[in-house]
């Protein structure tokens, strides 16, 4: 069973929370099934509290064991066929699984693929820079 997790970036603050760094984090989900955060330490959080962008952990590390989550920016290698070269692409779920979106406008990638190598590089809210000129992130 893989962990569930989630982090929410602060649109108003321009910075990242982690969920669960302490006892004080919440994600409500209403009956519309929008997911709400909220710190009961501090008084931030969605809704009427702020503005959120809520993102969920995939249940895979990267090659340097970091966690890998939604609107995360990665470069996946090819492992098993290294001609192919690697590719940087945002993680996006959809259709029930985590794919790695292509930045250079070929199809998306299944992000579990045993033969690729996944290097986190940042995220499209806290480096929009790694956006620019194809996603190279160079």
């Amino acid at each position: 069973m893989r962990d569930i997790k989630f982090r929410v970036w602060d649109k108003d603050l321009k910075r990242m929370h982690v969920c669960g760094d302490n006892e004080h984090d919440a994600i409500i989900f209403t009956d519309d099934n929008q997911a709400l955060y909220y710190n009961f330490q501090n008084g931030e959080g969605s809704g009427e509290y702020g503005v959120y962008i809520l993102m969920q952990y995939t249940g895979r590390k990267d090659k340097n064991s970091k966690e890998i989550c939604e609107d995360d920016i990665c470069i996946s290698e090819e492992v098993a066929y290294p001609l192919t070269g690697s590719r940087t692409g945002i993680v996006k779920y959809i259709d029930g699984s985590y794919l790695l979106e292509d930045l250079d406008g070929k199809d998306g990638d299944y992000l579990f693929s045993e033969s690729a190598e996944i290097t986190v590089i940042g995220n499209i809210h806290d480096n929009p820079e790694l956006l620019q000129g194809g996603g190279k992130g160079e």
